[in-house]
Order: structure tokens, then C-alpha cells, then sequence
């Protein structure tokens, strides 16, 4: 085989991959499914800006549920995280011992509706995890609002399953440029991508309808609120939803 015949093959195969990939992402956008990820990653860690990026590119899709979980343990490195949080390492070694797929503590690393692992820069890896997870565990739409006295309003669907699943409610404020002075990234400016901010456990759930209220008055800051269900004590995600206030 001659190498322009390689060349051309090799295009082939890129341009299909590529095809295929939007292909999914279109079909995610139609989707009514929630899917979540969550990227555990730190402003001090040197290959998490590759994740951080694709996190931004995903965060608009359809019914994709977009989280980046900053992690405490590379501050010692000279750069304090201004989003880390000691949640987001417990959270990520609760993960590890139920994780398909590039289990371990390591950053960046995505966690796809609680389920599915893989390093978080790679692109097309983490894509096909969505996909899986759209189509082999779909999660039931929790439905968030904002009732008039400013109470944030969670209705919760009957998922048909008699599990007892923990509640979580995390808030974001968003995509944030930031300069980075010390550490790995000492020097860079870097997006971030809704980190989480805000974190209330609202206790336990047997997947039964059920509707709840959450003052979130005081916390003005937040511009997307997200609710989460999951196995107990951490494990798949059986619904999910979120609510992306005006600016």
C-alpha cells in the first residue's frame, strides 16, 4: 500500500469520526434525556486546560448537565485553586470504587452520569461516554424553577424504581476568565467552566414524585442551579436537571 493510499485512507477514517461526532451531539441536543458530567480538574494542575476548554465547548449542548468539581490536592504546588473544594476530592474518591473506566484520583478526569470514567481531555473518548450514557442509562428530568417569593422549586419524577437515591444541589456562576500567577500555570490567563460554588445536601429520595423548595434567596451569584439524584451513598445518576437563570 503506497503512503498517499495511507493518506487517504487515514483522511477517510478522520472525516467519518468527525461526521460522527456531530452526528451524536445533534442527537443529544434532541434528546430530553439529561446526561451528566462532571470534570474534576484544578487551576494548578498543567494538562487539565485541554479538559477545561472541552468543558466549555459541552456546556451549551442540549440536555447535557456541565460541572467542573474543583479539587483541593494540587494547591500545595504554589497556586491556591480559587474554586477547589474539599467536596469535590471526597466526592471524586467516593467515585473511584464503582467508576467503568479509568477508575483512580487524577486530574483532569470526567465522571459521566456517575458512572463512566475517563481522562478529560480526551475528546472523543468522552463524547462516546456521553453517547453510551444517553442511550444505555438514561436519566429522568428533575424540573427546576423559580416560584415568586424566590424559592428555587424541585419537581421530582417517578423514576419507577424503589432505590434510595441522595439529593444534591449544586450552583454554578458560570464561565470565568482568570489569571493564574503561580503554580503549573503560573502565568497563563484561563477559562473556567461552571465550577461549583454552591453545594446543599437535600437528603434522601425513593424516586417516588415529590416536590420540594430550596430558599436560595441569599445567593445571588449563582446563575445555574442543578439538581442531582443518585444511587446512595454515590453512585449512577437516576435523574437530573437544571435551571440557567437570566443574566
Amino acid at each position: 500500500m503506497t503512503r498517499k493510499s495511507l493518506f487517504f485512507r487515514a483522511s477517510i477514517s478522520f472525516l467519518l469520526f468527525v461526521a460522527l461526532t456531530c452526528f451524536q451531539l445533534r442527537a443529544l441536543a434532541e434528546s430530553d434525556a439529561p446526561v451528566v458530567i462532571e470534570l474534576f480538574t484544578s487551576q494548578g494542575c498543567y494538562s487539565c486546560p485541554p479538559a477545561d476548554k472541552l468543558l466549555g465547548e459541552l456546556k451549551d449542548v442540549g440536555n447535557l448537565v456541565v460541572l467542573a468539581c474543583h479539587v483541593t490536592y494540587w494547591n500545595y504546588l504554589g497556586w491556591q485553586d480559587t474554586f477547589s473544594r474539599q467536596f469535590c476530592d471526597d466526592r471524586q474518591r467516593n467515585y473511584q470504587a464503582q467508576l467503568i473506566g479509568n477508575p483512580g484520583v487524577y486530574t483532569p478526569q470526567v465522571v459521566v452520569s456517575g458512572r463512566y470514567g475517563a481522562v478529560g481531555s480526551r475528546a472523543s473518548r468522552v463524547k462516546r461516554l456521553i453517547s453510551l450514557a444517553n442511550t444505555n442509562t438514561p436519566a429522568r428530568r428533575i424540573k427546576l424553577s423559580i416560584a415568586t417569593d424566590g424559592q428555587l422549586k424541585i419537581e421530582l419524577p417517578n423514576t419507577q424504581a424503589s432505590q434510595v437515591h441522595r439529593l444534591w444541589l449544586l450552583g454554578t456562576s458560570g464561565s470565568h476568565l482568570l489569571p493564574i500567577v503561580k503554580g503549573e500555570n503560573g502565568g497563563k490567563a484561563l477559562n473556567y467552566h461552571n465550577p461549583i460554588e454552591y453545594v446543599a445536601d437535600l437528603g434522601s429520595w425513593t424516586g417516588h414524585l415529590k416536590t420540594l423548595s430550596k430558599d436560595v434567596t441569599e445567593n445571588s451569584n449563582i446563575q445555574e442551579w442543578v439538581v442531582i439524584a443518585q444511587t446512595h451513598p454515590l453512585g449512577g445518576i437516576a435523574a437530573a436537571g437544571k435551571l440557567t437563570l437570566p443574566q
